[in-house]
C-alpha cells in the first residue's frame, strides 16, 4: 500500500504544532483550535486522523519510541550472536536518535506532559 504524502505533511505540521505548544504550556491546556492554527490545517482536518490532542501526542510519542527501538536494533540486523563488547553502534545510533527529537524529549521530560 503507498503512503499519502498529504498524510504525511499534515500529521508532520500536527506533530511539529503540538511540540511548539508543548513548549509553551502543558498538554491538559492545549486546544485543538491552538494546534490547528500552528499547524496552518482545519479542525476537519485534525478530526480526520484525531479524537482529541492526547491521541496526537500518543501517536507522535509511539513514533519517537519506535524510532529509538529501530535505532538500537539497526547495527544487529544481521548479526545472530550478540557480543555486549560490540554494543557502541547501537549507544551511538542512540545518541543520535535523542539528538534528533531532544526538542521532544526535553519537553516530556519536563513534567508538561503527563506519561500515560
Amino acid at each position: 500500500m503507498r503512503t499519502d504524502m498529504r498524510i504525511v505533511k499534515t500529521k508532520e505540521a500536527l506533530h511539529n504544532a503540538l511540540l511548539e505548544l508543548l513548549n509553551e504550556k502543558t498538554l491538559e491546556v492545549i486546544s485543538i483550535s491552538e494546534i490547528c492554527r500552528k499547524a496552518k490545517i482545519n479542525r476537519g482536518t485534525f478530526y480526520l486522523h484525531y479524537k482529541q490532542v492526547e491521541d496526537l501526542f500518543e501517536e507522535y510519542f509511539k513514533e519517537i519510541t519506535a524510532d529509538l527501538t529501530r535505532s538500537y536494533q539497526e547495527p544487529y540486523r544481521y548479526v545472530s550472536v550478540l557480543k555486549t563488547s560490540k554494543l557502541d553502534p547501537s549507544t551511538i545510533r542512540i545518541f543520535h536518535h535523542i539528538e534528533k527529537y531532544k526538542s521532544f524529549y526535553r519537553i516530556v521530560f519536563s513534567k508538561k506532559v503527563p506519561l500515560m
